[in-house]
């Protein structure tokens, strides 16, 4: 996205969508490192209120 951007294949609207949409909410990264675990934890006890 921010390459797209840079090289103005995009528009900074296009971009921001892009950004804004990418990790919705808990869990979204791949690697699903210790803050995104236990964000889905969390949220799949019912302890946080959903994104």
């Amino acid at each position: 996205c921010y390459g797209e951007f840079v090289s103005g294949s995009i528009n900074d609207d296009q971009r921001m969508n892009v950004v804004r949409n990418s990790c919705p909410g808990a869990g979204a990264c791949g690697g699903m490192y210790t803050a995104n675990t236990m964000a889905s934890a969390i949220e799949a006890m019912g302890m946080s209120l959903p994104y």
